[in-house]
């Protein structure tokens, strides 16, 4: 039933002109639309073009066929080679989805003040203006163009929501204003390998997606500097990870942590620690131990001060291939959250991600020193999965995770083990068949 009333509108619109299709208010079949390119047959009736090529489509024009359609204002092709690149464009349009656009820059003579979207992906595009007659984008999208080599002020593009740069292998500078665009809530820079510079300074505010996935090193500023103020929706997916005797370990220090928090998160050196981190891998490793540890809770009681522990925990992939995982961390002190974080990572169903993180008391006097305070670390884990997308913005449905296992470790220095009581099933765990007898560390595991 779709088809065929999909088929009666398109027969209506062919009525408009039965012999010139130049002359209709759509076009969607490509060799109609290679006709009015190429014979430059274009008037100010077609209002849309959709140029979907098959087997690399080749136009040969030369570049003049959009001047005389001045009333189109959604404009779509892919897949489709081009002798040469457009001389004009109509300023009508609202949508500008161009892949492969053949020219290192818009036409000279083009007012892009009516466009909403603009997706240029894989284009040859070296330059971008953007200007006060940018006034109405929202949607920009550069993904894959391999020759742009930097972003220049986007400050007169004040409703900007939703920018992609991923996979733009020379791009080496984004301008700083990218920091104070207000509505921004989608950034994704991912495999941007030259870029190495971050906006000193990040006021998005409506900031709800951030992909900086394939990043090794990244310099903030010169002098080092940096302030961020985002949304606390925001998820954060970066590569922050160390590698240890082949076993990748994800740092929970980066994500976005609330700023209410009387517990901090520090990141932990496994330089400094290396009988521990053998603990953590041999723990993950040892047979017949994988279905023990799968504790999302872990509690125990604490007076004086709340101690500095280390947690650890392997994780389950919950999907196969490539997916977003999301992990929060959170800790309740009397029934109360007194510590909550996050942390988002691309991974792989192939390999358990660990995650390891440090947790200590931002000060003295916080807790009752009389009495015991009871504690509880939280951890969840969800996969998001797609349930709709709109132009190239994905929504998602949450999965859960599952934990292979878990390990808490109390350090010894700072700490008074007689202040610290862990709840069944909590128990000292055997290092290698022995009692730990390292100068830094006591271990519990959840049994």
């Amino acid at each position: 039933m779709h088809d065929l009333i999909r088929d009666m509108g398109r027969e209506i619109v062919r009525q408009e002109s039965t012999l010139e299709p130049g002359r209709r208010s759509r076009l969607w079949f490509a060799e109609d639309i290679v006709h009015v390119l190429e014979e430059n047959t274009g008037t100010d009736k077609v209002e849309f073009m959709k140029l979907e090529g098959y087997n690399n489509m080749q136009v040969q024009w030369d570049g003049k066929a959009f001047k005389e359609m001045k009333n189109l204002r959604i404009l779509i092709i892919e897949n489709t080679i081009f002798s040469t690149g457009p001389m004009h464009l109509p300023n009508s349009l609202r949508v500008l989805d161009w892949r492969c656009y053949p020219s290192p820059s818009l036409p000279s003579d083009f007012n892009p003040k009516r466009v909403v979207i603009l997706l240029m992906p894989e284009s040859f595009l070296q330059v971008f203006q953007p200007h006060e007659m940018w006034e109405s984008l929202s949607v920009l999208n550069f993904e894959d163009c391999r020759f742009l080599t930097d972003l220049p002020s986007l400050r007169e593009v004040p409703l900007l929501t939703y920018l992609c740069l991923d996979d733009c292998t020379n791009l080496v500078k984004i301008d700083d204003s990218i920091g104070f665009l207000e509505k921004l809530f989608y950034l994704s820079a991912k495999r941007c390998t030259k870029l190495t510079i971050l906006a000193p300074c990040i006021m998005l505010i409506s900031l709800e997606i951030l992909d900086l996935q394939g990043y090794r090193f990244f310099e903030v500023n010169q002098d080092g500097e940096f302030s961020s103020e985002v949304s606390p929706r925001a998820v954060l997916i970066c590569d922050h990870y160390f590698e240890e005797d082949d076993v990748i370990y994800l740092d929970v220090y980066y994500p976005y942590i609330s700023p209410n928090n009387v517990i901090r998160v520090c990141s932990p050196n496994p330089l400094l620690h290396s009988d521990f981190h053998l603990l953590f891998k041999n723990i993950g490793r040892s047979k017949g131990r994988h279905s023990c540890y799968r504790k999302s809770s872990m509690q125990f009681s604490f007076q004086n001060k709340f101690p500095k522990i280390a947690v650890c925990c392997s994780i389950l992939p919950g999907l196969k291939g490539l997916m977003l995982m999301i992990f929060k961390l959170s800790v309740f002190i009397n029934g109360t959250k007194q510590f909550s974080s996050s942390c988002n990572h691309i991974c792989k169903s192939w390999w358990n991600p660990e995650l390891w993180c440090d947790l200590e008391s931002k000060g003295e006097g916080i807790f009752s020193e009389q009495e015991w305070n009871e504690a509880e670390i939280l951890l969840e884990l969800g996969y998001p999965t797609p349930c709709s997308q709109s132009v190239g913005i994905e929504l998602y449905n949450i999965g859960r995770g599952t934990l292979n296992w878990t390990l808490i470790g109390v350090y010894k220095e700072g700490n008074s083990k007689e202040d610290i009581e862990f709840k069944e099933p909590m128990s000292t765990f055997s290092f290698l068949n022995r009692e730990p007898s390292l100068p830094s560390c006591l271990y519990y595991v959840c049994s």
